[in-house]
């Protein structure tokens, strides 16, 4: 896979002051799609953007990192200038499946009514958290069934999860069960490394913290991706 058509499947997460500026010049040297901050990092964000020169998008991730304020308390206190995000990223609730169904309808008629048509709405389920469970992220992927389709829907907001856990396995089953439910465009985190990024399927954006990001372009640079490649497509071949 050649280097540019990779990267433009990475987005960054900076979650700290310090993050944005490194983070900006990344995501602006590799072309990558987004960069994802909190509300009070917005401003931030987007100075760098403009003084970079860059083109990326910049998305505001809304309710990080528990995701407990329900529906409009989602927005409650959020800095004025993180309106002018070129997207959000919603960790949504968990609750009892009403619930959950009544937040998501919220949630898209509140985009509708509020933002421009360009303003990317993106749901956060919040695989591997603490504070739900899989029969809840099941209700989540069930209820966007109910809304027109939002740009993108993130597997969690999570970037480091128990190893043992996040698998390229257990990874494409969550992948799978997302777009058997609904089929929509799916952004994948947690733990984001070489296998993970070539080892599962079906998706569009790969959500990684800026450690990772420089991980994936050095493996990249190396070869470990190809290296990766070739020993799939010759496992491939000799088993047929």
């Amino acid at each position: 896979m050649p280097q540019q058509q990779m990267m433009v499947k990475i987005e960054v997460d900076a979650t700290k002051e310090n993050q944005v500026l490194h983070g900006t010049e990344f995501v602006r040297r590799h072309k990558c799609p987004a960069l994802v901050v909190s509300p009070d990092l917005v401003r931030s964000a987007t100075v760098a953007r403009a003084m970079a020169r860059g083109s990326h998008k910049i998305i505001c991730a809304v309710d990080w990192p528990k995701g407990t304020q329900f529906n409009r308390d989602k927005f409650r206190g959020m800095a004025s200038e993180a309106v002018h995000a070129d997207g959000f990223e919603v960790l949504l609730t968990p609750g009892s499946k009403l619930n959950i169904t009544r937040e998501v309808k919220f949630l898209s008629n509140f985009f509708r009514d509020h933002f421009d048509q360009t303003i990317e709405f993106r749901l956060v389920l919040g695989w591997y958290a603490q504070n739900r469970d899989d029969e809840q992220i099941k209700h989540m992927v069930e209820a966007v069934r109910q809304i027109p389709t939002p740009t993108m829907i993130r597997t969690t907001h999570l970037t480091k999860i128990p190893a043992a856990r996040a698998t390229v396995e257990a990874q494409q089953e969550i992948v799978d069960e997302i777009v058997g439910i609904r089929r929509m465009p799916v952004k994948l985190s947690g733990n984001m490394n070489s296998k993970l990024r070539h080892g599962v399927g079906g998706v569009l954006r790969y959500g990684c913290t800026l450690q990772q990001a420089t991980d994936l372009h050095k493996d990249l640079s190396n070869g470990v991706i190809e290296g990766i490649e070739e020993a799939v497509e010759t496992t491939t071949k000799s088993s047929t």
